[in-house]
């Protein structure tokens, strides 16, 4: 390549790895730089940077659009546009994009090595065992650790395969050694259900994380994904359940037990708590509904074939569906909420009362509007202390469409 001192955006190096797309705009491959690296990264909704280090390298990321939540070391912060947040080499640190838009946020990464650093030397792992390779995973220079991990990968050695699967599932292994294995797994499209068992009940949520993306990733089949993400909806963290509800949403052809497991993140919605446990919480069932919006046909199923969900799972649900049924299918849980209708839900009945649907073919049109209207009124006019008994003696059993007149 001919190394210049300008590069544009069009001519910037373009490299898509793990969740997020990177461009590089300095680098020894298309400058003469020696001791700096410049790279523009794009993270899709939910995606990240999870945690690493570089033992060699310090790093500085500026945020130009969106925000992100940046750990160094055992501190987090949310970092907004024009704001910065400083590694020094060695410290282990992760950036994750927790907005709700897609390909929203970017950071702009600085990358310095310190002063009198070594540059390291290049590796030409054609000349190096697949042991030899093996025994760079997780290893103090990033670029050779993840250049083993894909030549491992792409080389698709059944002997290497199974030392890696040994690797990966192993929880005394070093951590950056446990992940450049399964990246490699996931890249040779080895990650088996029995692999994907294992880390799904790992102690490490980073591990538990990187199984719940891959299972959607690899288009594991419905019997493969749900049976071994069966607790990752109350998994402790809030990633491996955002990761979840992408998972879900990626997939082309989801079952009802898949969609059920989405549903379950239906928690309800924080009155109280901290301002980002709030945020997390309202973002998590973004996501979820996200999911059950793309794969319409299979959410409908669900209120049948799923008993075990929750109402609130029943609820984030319905908002999901198209708006006829949806608003009729909230009509018919208002006796037994015990809570005020949120805004979504009233703004759901509202859009409702000028075009009402009959969900049987026998019930008059202004019978279905009065149900509606009624429900509205009654839900809307709660106070929040009554409890469930006086909300429905408020709303005279007319916001049922069973006993409507």
């Amino acid at each position: 390549m001919n190394k210049t001192p300008f590069i544009t955006e069009a001519e910037a190096m373009k490299e898509d790895f793990k969740g997020r797309t990177n461009y590089w705009m300095c680098r020894p491959e298309i400058t003469n730089a020696k001791d700096l690296q410049i790279c523009r990264a794009v993270l899709p909704a939910g995606e990240g940077h999870d945690f690493h280090h570089h033992p060699e390298l310090e790093e500085a990321i500026y945020v130009i659009e969106g925000e992100v939540e940046q750990w160094v070391g055992k501190e987090k912060q949310i970092l907004k546009v024009g704001e910065v947040a400083h590694m020094p080499p060695g410290v282990v640190h992760a950036t994750f994009n927790l907005s709700g838009k897609d390909a929203v946020t970017r950071g702009r990464i600085w990358r310095i090595r310190p002063v009198g650093a070594e540059t390291p030397a290049s590796v030409n792992l054609t000349d190096i065992s697949d042991d030899g390779v093996i025994g760079m995973l997780g290893g103090p220079s990033a670029r050779t650790a993840a250049m083993a991990w894909a030549w491992l990968g792409e080389r698709k050695t059944r002997d290497t395969l199974a030392k890696l699967a040994r690797i990966a599932v192993e929880p005394k292994s070093v951590m950056a050694r446990r992940l450049d294995a399964f990246w490699a797994l996931e890249l040779g499209r080895a990650v088996t259900p029995a692999i994907l068992k294992s880390l799904i009940a790992d102690p490490s949520s980073a591990v538990r994380y990187q199984a719940v993306r891959a299972a959607g990733k690899l288009q594991a089949s419905p019997a493969e994904f749900a049976s071994p993400l069966g607790k990752a909806p109350d998994d402790p963290s809030y990633r491996v359940r955002a990761a979840l509800a992408n998972a879900v949403r990626a997939h082309r052809e989801p079952s009802p037990e898949m969609m059920s497991l989405v549903a379950r993140l239906g928690r309800e919605p924080l009155d109280a708590g901290g301002r980002w446990e709030k945020y997390d919480r309202e973002f998590e069932r973004y996501l979820a509904r996200w999911a059950m919006e793309t794969h319409s046909a299979e959410t409908a199923k669900m209120p049948e074939s799923d008993r075990s969900l929750s109402q609130e799972n029943r609820l984030l649900v319905i908002l999901a569906l198209e708006p006829g049924k949806a608003a009729f299918s909230l009509v018919k849980e208002l006796p037994s909420l015990s809570r005020p209708l949120r805004k979504d839900e009233l703004t759901l009945l509202s859009s409702q009362i000028g075009h009402p649907r009959d969900l049987d073919a026998g019930r008059p049109r202004c019978r279905a509007r009065r149900s509606i209207s009624r429900a509205q009124v009654a839900a809307s006019t709660r106070p929040p202390s009554c409890d469930a008994r006086a909300w429905r003696e408020r709303s005279n059993s007319g916001s049922r469409l069973t006993g409507a007149s």
